[in-house]
């Protein structure tokens, strides 16, 4: 099968609740479908929007920031771990220091060394405290609300081939560039953003 056809273009009859998993491409979405702009318009329970807006408004929203995306965790993809390498994101934020010294970043990591590692390593890095253990329901919170600060960067350094920093980029205002140690930006934005997330509620 090369790709899967969804047989009703009647959305409306769907269930509120839709989960659906394949390897393959999907086709028959109305052609105005964008996955990205309906995920970025998902309302977000308070407990998630208010712990990711509190923590931007208390550390983060005095100047323009870099998300940082680190996958370093054994579990990562192994391409992810080969292209993506911890030091490939100090050489890189200081580079981008060095440019503008009074950016800040925000770091998002699966892997507690190495979330102390970069911390150690560049000036005015922040990231949660964390608690849950890894894939566990605390831990998934953590990372969503990680996932939902790192929208509100100007720029972001992810890791290459993960999905979980393009979430991120469906979330985050279309003025905010992207780079991966594999893929340069064609520019990079340092300066504070002039507008919300759809996502953001006040």
């Amino acid at each position: 099968m090369d790709s899967v056809e969804v047989v009703s273009s009647d959305f409306s009859a769907l269930p509120r609740h839709l989960i659906y998993r394949s390897q393959q491409p999907v086709s028959g979405l109305p052609e105005e479908f964008d996955w990205r702009e309906a995920f970025a318009r998902m309302k977000l329970v308070p407990e998630i929007h208010d712990s990711a807006a509190s923590y931007y408004l208390s550390h983060l929203a005095d100047g323009p920031f870099v998300g940082v995306s680190v996958r370093a965790n054994k579990f990562a993809h192994q391409k992810t771990l080969e292209a993506s390498p911890v030091e490939w994101y100090i050489a890189r934020m200081r580079e981008l220091v060095a440019i503008n010294p009074d950016l800040s970043f925000f770091l998002s990591c699966d892997d507690p060394s190495a979330q102390k590692y970069i911390s150690d390593s560049v000036p005015r890095v922040f990231s949660l405290e964390k608690t849950g253990r890894y894939n566990s329901v605390e831990g998934v919170k953590e990372a969503v609300i990680d996932l939902y600060i790192l929208s509100l960067a100007s720029h972001i350094l992810g890791p290459h081939w993960s999905s979980f920093v393009e979430l991120s980029l469906a979330c985050a205002s279309s003025r905010t560039t992207f780079e991966t140690s594999q893929q340069p930006p064609e520019s990079v934005t340092l300066y504070p953003l002039p507008n919300k997330p759809l996502w953001w509620r006040g």
